[in-house]
């Protein structure tokens, strides 16, 4: 009788979140469309889907848009494919610069911004239509003191074909810079809503990760300097497609490795007071990530290897999370590659951005987990330095 009520009680709370959720999607928003939003949008050799990333920013809903596009030295077609886009549709800007990494168009396109949001996607990635309406209007909600809103991403193929409904279903929110000591819990560069103010007192994204070898986890490591000085807050819904493809930066598994290695380094420099169990699920979490992408290329013995490390570096957990994972280490590795739509994927762009969001926002982390990461913030163990600003050369905007 006592389970039942329980069961029953359960059922409601999670009905309620849903409902809540569809709620928020299938309102009108009333953002104002006063507050221009600067879209940034770096490009190296991106012909192949340049142009579908660019109609999904074209065709958002709120539309008081400038979208900055830099290209990084591209030797394809891509300049002649953005120049052709852009002379139809005003509201695209275009500058080219010499080949030098990711970081540095990024910095160059916010420093041209006119808006006072800074909304970033790579050439590769997806928008849902209603992705800027929600978070400028998640932003003017919000205390001053929120400089970046987030949502979810689908991992997405060549084909924009759902390979993982939900990539990292976490709920952060304030003051996350726990959460972000142990890794990029957003998981890729195009899903956040940012306070261009906030991110110039932040030193914009580090252009030296690429010159020491190390291109790759630069959002990150941005969005630490950011949880230094403001909060965090989420739309809920998955409006981002996050493609994975053989060319993409994150299939460079070695250089990943160092980028998390380096800024995994400068983190616990900065703060040699973080909690040692916050040091090995860190470790093991970025093995576990390491492992999926050396398993989505076909890549067993590192797999295996990846796997190992993650143990060593935390051998209670391992296992419960990897069991939890299994399944969709396996589906990621029967969808990667293929050329044909299979019976049960869907386009990113026909599902609801309500639908599909798991009941366990968890990811990479155990229940247990997640609650520490939030009791050291209200405990405030991990504290904020006082000043950000330590003459570190990131490639600071002004």
């Amino acid at each position: 009788m006592i389970f039942n009520r329980v069961g029953q009680l359960l059922w409601v709370v999670e009905s309620w979140k849903r409902f809540e959720m569809d709620s928020m999607y299938s309102k009108k928003t009333s953002a104002q469309r006063s507050t221009l939003v600067s879209v940034i949008v770096p490009v190296y050799n991106g012909e192949t889907y340049i142009e579908r990333t660019l109609a999904s920013v074209q065709k958002q809903s709120y539309e008081n848009l400038e979208i900055i596009v830099v290209n990084d030295g591209s030797t394809d077609s891509t300049p002649a494919i953005i120049e052709a886009i852009a002379a139809g549709d005003s509201r695209i800007r275009i500058h080219h610069q010499d080949n030098q990494g990711v970081a540095v168009a990024r910095n160059l396109a916010i420093q041209e911004a006119k808006g006072s949001l800074i909304a970033p996607i790579d050439a590769d990635d997806l928008w849902h239509p209603d992705k800027i309406e929600l978070q400028v209007e998640a932003m003017q909600r919000a205390s001053s003191t929120v400089g970046v809103v987030y949502c979810w991403s689908s991992m997405i193929d060549e084909n924009d074909l759902v390979m993982v409904r939900c990539q990292l279903p976490y709920r952060f929110e304030g003051d996350v810079l726990a959460a972000l000591a142990i890794g990029n819990f957003m998981g890729n560069a195009s899903l956040c809503l940012i306070r261009r103010s906030f991110i110039l007192k932040a030193g914009g994204f580090d252009e030296e990760l690429r010159r020491k070898g190390g291109q790759g986890c630069e959002d990150w490591k941005l969005y630490f300097r950011l949880a230094e000085i403001c909060d965090f807050t989420i739309v809920p819904l998955i409006l981002v497609g996050y493609r994975q493809h053989r060319a993409c930066m994150t299939m460079n598994i070695s250089q990943m490795e160092r980028s998390f290695q380096m800024v995994s380094d400068w983190i616990s420099q900065r703060y040699s007071n973080l909690p040692d169990k916050l040091q090995r699920w860190q470790k093991r979490n970025q093995n576990l990530w390491c492992a999926l992408q050396c398993l989505r290329c076909r890549k067993i013995w590192p797999t295996i290897r990846y796997l190992f490390l993650a143990l060593a570096a935390d051998p209670p957990a391992f296992l419960l999370v990897a069991m939890r994972l299994h399944t969709k280490l396996r589906r990621a590795a029967r969808l990667i590659g293929r050329s044909t739509k299979s019976s049960d994927q869907q386009r990113f762009m026909d599902l609801s951005p309500g639908e599909g969001i798991p009941e366990e926002q968890r990811g990479f982390l155990e229940a247990r987990e997640i609650d520490f990461l939030r009791s050291v913030q209200i405990r405030g163990e991990l504290k904020r330095p006082e000043r950000v600003n330590d003459n570190e050369t990131t490639g600071v905007v002004n």
